[in-house]
């Protein structure tokens, strides 16, 4: 309390000085002052000085590009997938808390193959994704009038790559913990570096040189880049298939990594 009143003390203090200081100053300001319009006259009236004539060209460069740019087409399909991430991490993790609680050994004892048991809680977190995704989608459309490209399979095929990823890099994160807070924590961390290293939060063409390699080794790279090619650029299922072609491949690598972990992770 005592700071703020300082602070108002102050201010009013320096309102004060600064009344003053022009208050005394007015026998000087005055006569210049009343001169102003004098010399001012005096100026116009001067005959213009000959010389070489400066002829200034004004270029606007861009223009097309800038007036159909739309912010939201580029930060819309951004945190879709950072909430993406953040929502299939935290399904994925629900098979630990299963573990816990008992449930997972009581499946594990029935004669349902093991197998069988992990696709059917990796399918949920897949259609869970899609689900979101899509309602994602298609709110942006009615609601902002927000164009997601030329291509309808290319987008579909793009959000199903996309969870796939996500979905497989929830299920690495799950067979390499030792419980759901190892696993909520070290979701997290890989949820919001991939973020900054993506492009959730700022524009990735504006990154340096040096960090755009680190960038392309997100899995939201990859995602953005694409779902934005089809809503910034209006573009279809060819300009689309090397970002489709990267995210199922990393969805295989983190898939047969998990398939490989949770067997043992879970079998005793």
């Amino acid at each position: 309390v005592g700071q703020i009143v300082d602070g108002f003390n102050a201010r009013v203090i320096a309102g004060r000085v600064s009344v003053e200081q022009v208050l005394g100053q007015s026998q000087t300001l005055g006569p210049s002052l009343m001169q102003l319009p004098e010399i001012m006259e005096k100026t116009m009236n001067q005959p213009q000085a000959t010389g070489p004539t400066i002829h200034l060209q004004k270029t606007t460069l861009g223009a097309d590009k800038q007036k159909n740019f739309n912010a939201l087409a580029y930060f819309a399909p951004s945190m879709a997938i950072l909430f993406l991430i953040f929502t299939l991490f935290d399904a994925s993790r629900a098979i630990l808390d299963e573990e816990r609680e008992g449930t997972l050994q009581r499946l594990i004892s029935t004669p349902t193959p093991f197998g069988q048991i992990l696709a059917g809680k990796i399918g949920g977190v897949f259609l869970t994704g899609l689900l979101q995704m899509g309602g994602l989608v298609g709110a942006s459309a009615l609601l902002f009038g927000l164009s997601w490209g030329a291509s309808p399979l290319g987008l579909l095929l793009m959000i199903a790559a996309i969870v796939a990823a996500a979905s497989s890099l929830g299920a690495l994160i799950t067979a390499f913990s030792q419980n759901a807070q190892q696993a909520n924590i070290v979701g997290s961390a890989v949820a919001l570096v991939f973020a900054i290293l993506g492009g959730n939060f700022v524009y990735v063409g504006a990154y340096p040189p040096w960090l755009q390699p680190f960038s392309k080794l997100t899995l939201n790279r990859w995602a953005i880049d694409g779902l934005t090619e089809l809503s910034l650029r209006g573009g279809g299922l060819g300009d689309v298939l090397p970002q489709i072609g990267v995210l199922l491949a990393l969805t295989v690598i983190f898939y047969a990594l998990a398939l490989w972990r949770l067997p043992h992770r879970f079998v005793r």
